[in-house]
Protein backbone atom coordinates (compact mmCIF):
# COMPACT_ATOMS: atom_id res chain seq x y z
CA UNK A 1 0.00 0.00 0.00
CA UNK A 2 1.27 3.37 -0.83
CA UNK A 3 0.98 5.52 2.51
CA UNK A 4 1.19 9.04 1.80
CA UNK A 5 3.29 11.34 4.49
CA UNK A 6 3.80 14.74 5.60
CA UNK A 7 6.51 16.44 3.75
CA UNK A 8 8.36 19.42 5.36
CA UNK A 9 7.05 22.95 4.42
CA UNK A 10 7.93 24.32 1.13
CA UNK A 11 8.56 27.65 -0.04
CA UNK A 12 7.23 29.02 -3.13
CA UNK A 13 8.26 32.53 -4.14
CA UNK A 14 5.47 34.47 -5.62
CA UNK A 15 4.30 37.53 -5.38
CA UNK A 16 3.09 39.25 -2.15
CA UNK A 17 0.99 42.18 -2.28
CA UNK A 18 2.00 45.05 0.92
CA UNK A 19 -0.70 46.56 2.74
CA UNK A 20 -0.81 49.09 0.38
CA UNK A 21 -1.53 47.09 -2.75
CA UNK A 22 1.14 48.18 -4.99
CA UNK A 23 3.29 44.43 -5.76
CA UNK A 24 5.84 46.56 -7.36
CA UNK A 25 6.93 48.05 -3.81
CA UNK A 26 7.94 44.13 -2.54
CA UNK A 27 11.32 42.77 -3.31
CA UNK A 28 12.32 39.46 -3.99
CA UNK A 29 14.15 39.41 -0.53
CA UNK A 30 10.63 40.52 1.56
CA UNK A 31 8.36 38.00 -0.50
CA UNK A 32 10.83 35.68 0.77
CA UNK A 33 11.57 36.73 4.31
CA UNK A 34 7.25 36.72 4.96
CA UNK A 35 6.97 33.17 3.26
CA UNK A 36 9.64 32.19 5.88
CA UNK A 37 7.55 33.91 8.75
CA UNK A 38 4.39 32.17 7.86
CA UNK A 39 6.10 28.59 7.30
CA UNK A 40 7.33 28.95 11.06
CA UNK A 41 4.13 29.97 12.30
CA UNK A 42 2.40 27.33 10.18
CA UNK A 43 4.72 24.46 11.91
CA UNK A 44 4.07 26.09 15.13
CA UNK A 45 -0.12 26.30 14.46
CA UNK A 46 0.06 22.20 13.29
CA UNK A 47 2.19 21.17 16.34
CA UNK A 48 -0.25 22.85 18.53
CA UNK A 49 -3.01 21.20 16.37
CA UNK A 50 -1.81 17.84 16.64
CA UNK A 51 -1.00 17.94 20.69
CA UNK A 52 -4.62 18.56 21.01
CA UNK A 53 -4.65 22.20 21.80
CA UNK A 54 -7.04 23.64 19.71
CA UNK A 55 -8.90 26.30 21.26
CA UNK A 56 -5.07 27.53 22.29
CA UNK A 57 -4.51 27.28 18.58
CA UNK A 58 -7.50 29.62 17.99
CA UNK A 59 -6.36 32.07 20.84
CA UNK A 60 -2.21 31.73 19.31
CA UNK A 61 -3.32 31.84 15.66
CA UNK A 62 -6.05 34.25 14.88
CA UNK A 63 -7.05 37.52 14.81
CA UNK A 64 -10.01 38.62 16.62
CA UNK A 65 -11.40 39.85 13.71
CA UNK A 66 -10.63 36.91 11.47
CA UNK A 67 -12.52 36.67 8.19
CA UNK A 68 -13.87 32.65 8.72
CA UNK A 69 -15.32 31.16 5.49
CA UNK A 70 -16.76 27.71 4.63
CA UNK A 71 -16.70 26.33 0.62
CA UNK A 72 -17.61 28.80 -1.62
CA UNK A 73 -19.61 31.03 1.45
CA UNK A 74 -18.46 34.37 2.01
CA UNK A 75 -16.78 34.71 4.80
CA UNK A 76 -19.27 33.70 8.12
CA UNK A 77 -17.62 35.63 11.18
CA UNK A 78 -14.93 36.83 13.33
CA UNK A 79 -14.16 35.26 16.66
CA UNK A 80 -16.01 38.04 18.80
CA UNK A 81 -19.20 36.95 16.85
CA UNK A 82 -21.87 35.60 18.52
CA UNK A 83 -21.79 32.61 15.53
CA UNK A 84 -18.57 32.01 16.38
CA UNK A 85 -20.00 31.52 20.04
CA UNK A 86 -22.66 29.81 19.25
CA UNK A 87 -20.02 27.35 17.03
CA UNK A 88 -17.71 27.08 19.79
CA UNK A 89 -20.57 26.44 22.29
CA UNK A 90 -22.04 23.30 20.41
CA UNK A 91 -18.67 21.69 19.88
CA UNK A 92 -17.03 22.65 23.15
CA UNK A 93 -18.05 18.64 24.37
CA UNK A 94 -16.66 17.38 21.10
CA UNK A 95 -13.78 14.68 21.93
CA UNK A 96 -10.97 15.12 19.90
CA UNK A 97 -9.43 11.82 18.16
CA UNK A 98 -7.23 13.15 15.92
CA UNK A 99 -5.39 15.28 12.80
CA UNK A 100 -3.53 14.31 10.30
CA UNK A 101 -1.37 16.50 7.45
CA UNK A 102 -1.23 15.45 4.09
CA UNK A 103 0.00 18.31 2.37
CA UNK A 104 1.22 21.94 3.56
CA UNK A 105 1.93 25.11 1.18
CA UNK A 106 3.31 28.30 2.23
CA UNK A 107 3.00 31.15 -0.85
CA UNK A 108 4.24 34.58 0.91
CA UNK A 109 1.86 35.39 3.22
CA UNK A 110 -0.79 32.61 2.49
CA UNK A 111 -0.50 28.87 3.39
CA UNK A 112 -2.19 25.07 2.22
CA UNK A 113 -2.78 23.09 4.49
CA UNK A 114 -4.12 19.57 3.73
CA UNK A 115 -5.64 18.10 6.50
CA UNK A 116 -8.20 15.50 7.97
CA UNK A 117 -9.88 16.31 11.74
CA UNK A 118 -11.33 13.30 13.63
CA UNK A 119 -13.38 14.22 16.96
CA UNK A 120 -16.53 12.13 18.46
CA UNK A 121 -19.74 14.50 19.01
CA UNK A 122 -21.64 14.69 21.91
CA UNK A 123 -23.92 11.31 21.15
CA UNK A 124 -20.83 9.24 20.29
CA UNK A 125 -20.68 9.83 16.62
CA UNK A 126 -17.24 9.58 15.25
CA UNK A 127 -17.11 12.66 12.69
CA UNK A 128 -14.23 12.64 10.03
CA UNK A 129 -13.37 15.92 8.11
CA UNK A 130 -11.16 15.79 5.20
CA UNK A 131 -10.20 19.86 4.01
CA UNK A 132 -7.64 22.18 2.77
CA UNK A 133 -7.88 25.33 4.95
CA UNK A 134 -6.45 28.31 3.04
CA UNK A 135 -5.24 30.92 4.83
CA UNK A 136 -4.07 34.43 4.83
CA UNK A 137 -1.56 35.97 7.30
CA UNK A 138 -0.25 39.03 8.81
CA UNK A 139 1.46 40.18 11.89
CA UNK A 140 1.67 36.23 12.84
CA UNK A 141 -2.10 35.97 12.82
CA UNK A 142 -4.32 34.30 10.62
CA UNK A 143 -6.44 37.49 9.15
CA UNK A 144 -8.36 35.25 6.31
CA UNK A 145 -9.66 31.73 6.11
CA UNK A 146 -11.55 29.82 4.04
CA UNK A 147 -12.03 25.49 4.55
CA UNK A 148 -12.69 23.70 1.30
CA UNK A 149 -13.34 19.73 1.02
CA UNK A 150 -10.70 17.81 0.06
CA UNK A 151 -11.12 15.88 -3.05
CA UNK A 152 -11.59 12.42 -2.27
CA UNK A 153 -8.83 10.39 -1.29
CA UNK A 154 -8.15 7.03 -2.73
CA UNK A 155 -8.81 3.70 -0.65
CA UNK A 156 -5.74 2.06 0.67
Amino acid sequence: MNQRKSRPLQLVSAPTLPKNGDPLLVSAETREETARRVAARVAALIETIESGRIYQAVENFYAADVALGRGALAPMFGLDAPAARRFMKRHVDAEWCGFGVHGVGVNGDTSFIECTLEFSARGGERIRVEQVAVAQWRDGLIVRECLLPAPARPQR
